[in-house]
This record gives structure tokens, sequence and C-alpha cells, in this order.
């Protein structure tokens, strides 16, 4: 479950989260700061109209699953 935080909160250091674009075809997606251009990068792309984010899920255990 997500708790969606304002984007002026998120960190801008490089790390990877989860970006909302509500006007972006895909609207959730993992991404991070790029400090150059002052944008987020997702998926190679850079957006300027994020406007929320949240810290990744946890990797799945694939060693569980049968």
């Amino acid at each position: 479950m997500t708790h969606w935080k304002p984007i002026e909160t998120a960190p801008k250091d490089g790390t990877h989260i989860l970006l909302f674009s509500p006007k972006a075809t895909i609207k959730i997606t993992g991404g991070y700061w790029f400090k150059k251009s002052n944008m987020w990068i997702t998926g190679g792309y850079m957006h300027n109209n994020v406007t929320a984010w949240d810290v990744l899920p946890e990797e799945p255990d694939f060693t569980k699953i049968k």
C-alpha cells in the first residue's frame, strides 16, 4: 500500500522512488531526481509534471515461490 507524499518532500539525492505523474501515459513509475537537468527521470525520460512520490516496495523473494 502506498502512502503518497507531495513531490516537494521527495529526496533529490539520486534515490530511486515511485513517482506519480497525472498527465503521463504511465502514471506511476520508478524514477529519480537528476540534478543536471533539474527534472525527474523515469525510464530514460525527463518529467516536470510529477506531483507525488513514495518509497519503492520491497523486492520479491523469489526463493520462496514454488
